[in-house]
């Protein structure tokens, strides 16, 4: 099941077993810009406000661990 919404705030959809989170926005800038600032770990608690923390780097392969305020005890 898949939520998005195009007003740049989180929608999740919980069931029993999963928890999906989307956010959908336009944005007008190179595409080398945004897969900088995507893959910037350290600067995500800056511009996302659901991020709490991210530890490990953002790069094919690599296993980061991620926690956010939609569940603080929880880490993907």
């Amino acid at each position: 099941m898949s939520a998005t919404t195009s007003t740049g705030k989180a929608l999740t959809t919980k069931t029993t077993f999963s928890r999906e989170t989307a956010v959908s926005i336009e944005i007008q800038a190179d595409a080398s810009i945004v897969w900088s600032l995507l893959t910037n770990a350290a600067d995500f608690a800056r511009w996302n406000s659901t991020v709490v923390s991210i530890e490990g780097d953002i790069a094919l392969g690599q296993t980061i661990r991620l926690i956010s305020t939609l569940d603080p005890k929880a880490s993907n």
